[in-house]
């Protein structure tokens, strides 16, 4: 074999292994980073399984400043208020990914409390909020 051809087989090689974690961090913020709205609610012991609709609740994810930015268009006192997590307003969070059933999932700690997890799985953003409030399961969609 001569050097010219062992050079394109090391290049190719090198190119296939050279996957780095700035290439997976460029993954993740383009998977979760952005606009997600709210498109269902489902869980806890009373069964909940309840449709959102369209830009009614919606997460702004900033993977750059670690920044959720939650807004809502219900009322105060509308009664659907009370499926959503969190308030209107910005949170700092972390993430620490973590194994679990989907490429991308994470430990989702708010303001420095455990919030439960977060995954994107077939392209929606997933968010269980654990047991302790009656682990919900909150979807959302770009």
């Amino acid at each position: 074999m001569n050097i010219r051809t062992s050079l394109k087989y090391i290049v190719v090689f090198l190119l296939i292994t050279a996957c780095t974690d700035p290439e997976l961090e460029a993954d993740e913020v383009r998977l979760l980073s952005g606009q997600w709205t709210l498109e269902n609610v489902s869980g806890g012991l009373l069964g909940t399984n309840a449709e959102v609709e369209t830009g009614v609740a919606n997460w702004n994810i900033n993977l750059f400043n670690n920044t959720l930015s939650v807004t809502t268009d219900l009322a105060h006192e509308d009664p659907n208020r009370a499926l959503l997590y969190f308030d209107e307003g910005v949170y700092g969070f972390e993430l620490e990914e973590i194994d679990g059933p989907f490429l991308y999932t994470y430990t989702f700690t708010v303001d420095g409390r455990n919030e439960g997890t977060l995954a994107i799985r077939q392209g929606k953003l997933e968010f269980d909020s654990g047991l302790a409030v009656d682990k919900l399961l909150y979807r959302f969609r770009r």
